[in-house]
């Protein structure tokens, strides 16, 4: 099977190859590549490599594989705006953008990764939650959980569509490990009737207490 070259100009090149249909038909592909001649003489190698192994060259999953990891914060945005069309409420939307922000900052940090680089979808892993939990907690943010599972809940969705967020690892099904434990508080005791009974009292004392405040303020001031 051959495959030719031609160069559509502008560092564009056409790739052109013949595959057999399931009737015993032939039929005319072509892709254009972009970028230097050795780049279209890649492709051209790997479109031969695939109708001589499996019958045919698949364009999608070529550029999937091929194709630079995504954008881990471009996805988070674009899950949050997914979540808010299917109806996340606009002020927990609004939450969950902020936080992308700190998420990013933390990663930057973790990795080394100067901020003027993009963060390659690549990073998600139980690493990188391990090391996350301590930044989050140092910079002052009481509830790292809330914010890992943010980016717990993108990684899910990256996951469903990597033909769009190429190169995404598959995500663990389980959440163990990955998110801290949530926050445990000590054991209260229910108010008794009488100790409710006696609030309601002290509180009422103290707005009578007030009232009478503002009354002698307003009757003292100074002519």
């Amino acid at each position: 099977m051959a495959a030719s070259i031609e160069d559509q100009g502008g560092g564009k090149w056409r790739v052109r190859w013949r595959e057999k249909r399931a009737d015993g038909s032939w039929w005319s592909r072509e892709v254009t590549v972009a970028g230097a001649k050795e780049d279209a003489e890649a492709r051209r190698l790997a479109v031969i490599a695939d109708v001589k192994e499996k019958g045919h060259h698949d364009v999608e999953a070529h550029r999937v594989k091929h194709a630079a990891p995504a954008n881990l914060i471009d996805g988070m945005l674009k899950a949050i705006d997914a979540w808010e069309a299917d109806g996340l409420s606009p002020s927990s939307a609004g939450t969950y953008r902020s936080i992308v922000p700190l998420v990013a900052e933390g990663i930057h940090e973790v990795t080394r990764i100067p901020t003027t680089q993009p963060l390659p979808v690549t990073l998600l892993s139980r690493s990188l939650f391990d090391k996350l939990k301590p930044v989050l907690g140092d910079r002052g943010l009481t509830v790292p959980r809330a914010y890992l599972r943010v980016l717990w809940q993108t990684w899910g969705w990256l996951a469903d569509d990597t033909a769009m967020w190429s190169h995404t690892p598959p995500r663990p099904s389980s959440t163990r490990g990955y998110l801290p434990p949530p926050r445990v508080y000590g054991r209260t005791v229910a108010p008794t009737p009488a100790h409710a009974d006696a609030c309601l009292r002290r509180l009422r004392a103290r707005c009578e207490e007030r009232k009478l405040e503002r009354s002698c303020r307003r009757h003292t001031r100074p002519l």
